[in-house]
């Protein structure tokens, strides 16, 4: 599974972070996107099962799962690095 993380230069609409989520280089990837505004915190993407999970449920699919999963695993080396120096 291939995942891209990127956030925008600005900070339009509320976004926060983009990411691409691919698990097969013969579809097209699906796009995870997370939201911030005063007073509300929600995740996206645009795949069905998303549509089908979160329907008033406030479940996630698997690929916002992988993208939060990476951002910890991220945080988690990041944290290492400086507990080690």
């Amino acid at each position: 599974m291939r995942i891209k993380i990127t956030k925008p230069k600005s900070v339009e609409n509320g976004v926060r972070l983009y990411a691409t989520v691919q698990r097969n280089p013969h579809v097209a990837p699906h796009q995870v996107v997370y939201l911030r505004t005063a007073n509300k915190k929600r995740w996206t993407c645009d795949c069905p099962d998303f549509t089908f999970r979160e329907n008033g449920k406030g479940r996630h699919c698997d690929h916002i799962k992988q993208v939060r999963a990476k951002i910890e695993r991220q945080k988690e080396a990041t944290r290492l690095c400086w507990t080690v120096e």
